[in-house]
């Protein structure tokens, strides 16, 4: 992800890839990182299946539970995501099939959703400072066909049409997955979750925690998520208000 990876070293040179609080003790809030902004893309979508409002309820991964508000608004064909759960949390999410994979935390989060194949992981991604989503096509060179952790060369193209290849390491955390990409301008890692045959994942900066969401048949969203740090994870269940 050749553009993600300058995006991201940019970031860190101006200390905005620094990781967030620890998470609160009130059961009413959800817990992860403090506030943070996420820059829009461009304003026109091709998708317009998730945005909306939403009322949320959920499980931190010590077992408290929140109470919230979601919205969902278009970008560029992604999403950003803005909850109000005791503190302000935003996000920038990517759509794979009814799978929905955001990136939320530290400033810059993006995201990428990847479907898990016998050869390796197709997908999708996108951060805050680019006006379309990008693909990426992760070849496995290692690991088990159809499991996320794995060895990868990555091939893809970015929202310009620009082509890149690097390579890609998935190991698993506990419930969860790091990810560490390398390419000709540099690294970026992410935190993800697996729904059905989906990766999603963070990328960008340090801090950056996933939400990983299935699109319900009446329209609301449940999902599971966690911080940078791989905890939990957390649950989600969003009602379209």
């Amino acid at each position: 992800m050749r553009s993600l990876l300058l995006i991201c070293l940019a970031l860190s040179f101006l200390s905005a890839c620094g990781s967030s609080d620890a998470p609160p003790d009130a059961p009413s809030e959800r817990a992860g990182p403090a506030e943070s902004s996420t820059e829009s893309a461009a304003t026109d979508a091709t998708d317009t299946g998730v945005a909306g409002e939403y009322a949320v309820t959920g499980t931190n991964a010590d077992g408290s539970t929140y109470r919230g508000t979601l919205s969902v608004a278009e970008r560029g064909g992604a999403y950003a995501f803005e909850w109000e759960a005791g503190r302000t949390y935003s996000g920038l999410g990517v759509q794979q099939g009814d799978v929905v994979a955001v990136g939320f935390g530290a400033a810059g989060c993006g995201a990428a959703a990847y479907r898990m194949t016998s050869g390796g992981l197709d997908g999708v991604w996108a951060m805050p400072s680019v006006d379309a989503p990008g693909t990426e096509r992760a070849t496995r060179t290692a690991g088990t066909a159809g499991e996320a952790p794995g060895t990868y060369t990555t091939a893809g193209a970015n929202a310009d049409g620009t082509a890149y290849t690097g390579a890609l390491e998935v190991d698993a955390r506990g419930s969860a997955y790091a990810l560490a990409w390398n390419g000709a301008d540099g690294t970026a890692a992410g935190i993800g979750l697996v729904e059905g045959d989906v990766l999603g994942s963070s990328y960008g900066p340090d801090g950056c925690g996933v939400a990983l969401y299935r699109v319900q048949p009446d329209g609301g969203l449940v999902g599971t998520w966690t911080d940078a740090s791989g905890a939990g994870p957390g649950t989600e269940r969003a009602v379209r208000a």
